[in-house]
């Protein structure tokens, strides 16, 4: 029997897969769980379609996301923090003020860092943005 998954199910497919199974299979388990529903021809026709509108989205993430990489190329994130009289910093600039920043920006992205910055001064930054694509970005830690 040809079911369409509507949800993962390890060893058998990701959601919205066309898989053949047995019937008592498809019966006493996949339709009694919700975890998938007969593939007559019309639901196939349906699930082609969305698979195409979500190719379709998926390929514009990846647009938008590659012009990001040329306009993050260009800017640099400003960082204010107290500091002593000699220059010392009181805290520090790690990932999660980094990609608090990003988010006010509107940027969705995961910081690729070691270890958080601890003295002021001019720094790279990795950025991973999804889709295997990675952007680095300049960010200047000063005085307030």
């Amino acid at each position: 029997m040809k079911v369409i998954l509507l949800k993962d199910i390890p060893k058998l497919g990701k959601k919205n897969a066309i898989k053949e199974v047995s019937d008592g299979y498809a019966k006493n388990f996949l339709f009694s769980r919700g975890l998938a529903e007969v593939a007559t021809a019309e639901r196939i026709k349906k699930q082609e379609l969305r698979s195409m509108d979500e190719d379709k989205k998926i390929e514009e993430k990846k647009l938008i996301v590659e012009l990001l990489i040329k306009e993050l190329k260009d800017q640099t994130f400003k960082f204010e923090v107290k500091t002593g009289k000699k220059g010392e910093l009181f805290s520090s600039v790690g990932k999660k003020e980094i990609e608090n920043q990003l988010g006010k920006r509107g940027i969705d992205a995961k910081v690729i860092l070691d270890k958080p910055f601890k003295a002021l001064g001019d720094y790279r930054v990795g950025l991973d943005l999804g889709f295997g694509k990675k952007a680095n970005i300049q960010i200047k830690i000063i005085s307030e």
